[in-house]
């Protein structure tokens, strides 16, 4: 098997994935609250990400889950993906990265 794939390339290419209200890739909103690669066969990993949306009614919502699924099956090495959406906790403006907090204003 080769190296491990890493959280990190899975949170990096997540980044494509743009809140189409707001502008802002997902990751740096903190929408992203856990992401697990465990090895499967050969070179394949499994992939399981859990995360929230902005709001539980977010409009754009099943356009982002889907977009997520599509990105992450995407990253060469993954085999499988599951996403866990989730809304405990609730999203905040505290979960934004610091980039985005200086970009909004907050």
């Amino acid at each position: 098997m080769d190296a491990p794939l890493a959280e990190e390339t899975i949170r990096d290419s997540l980044r494509e994935v743009i809140d189409p209200e707001i502008g802002i890739n997902i990751v740096d909103l903190g929408l992203i609250y856990e992401i697990d690669v465990a090895p499967a066969e050969s070179d394949a990993h499994d992939v399981s990400v859990t995360m929230t949306l902005t709001t539980p009614g977010c409009p754009a919502g099943p356009q982002i889950l889907q977009q997520v699924k599509q990105v992450v099956e995407a990253v060469p090495g993954v085999s499988s993906m599951d996403l866990d959406l989730t809304f405990s906790p609730l999203w905040n403006e505290e979960m934004l990265s610091e980039d985005v907090r200086w970009i909004l204003g907050r």
